[in-house]
């Protein structure tokens, strides 16, 4: 897999990647990402798969985003919950 290029926006990091004829596009936003797989005659080329990426697909990149920070936050409650960070460590 090889990086192909990268799509400037002001939000996220966005990067193409190939593997052989198939594309990968990968967006990242504060330690998470998002990607999409496309096979071989979905999507022919760089300038293809960017002309796809319109505002439309960012304002749904935001949702999901959004929805794996809930997610992200819930789960590092859970394990703040379980734990009692006054404790000492048992000695031996």
């Amino acid at each position: 897999m090889r990086i192909i290029g990268t799509i400037p926006h002001p939000v996220y990091l966005v990067t193409v990647f190939q593997m052989g004829e198939r594309l990968a596009l990968k967006v990242e936003h504060n330690l998470l990402e998002l990607t999409w797989k496309f096979r071989e005659g979905q999507v022919d080329s760089f300038d293809a798969l960017q002309a796809l990426l319109d505002d439309a697909f960012f304002a749904q990149a935001a949702q999901l985003f959004a929805a794996m920070e809930r997610e992200r936050a819930r789960l590092l409650s859970r394990t703040r919950e379980g734990s009692d960070e006054d404790e000492l460590p048992d000695l031996i």
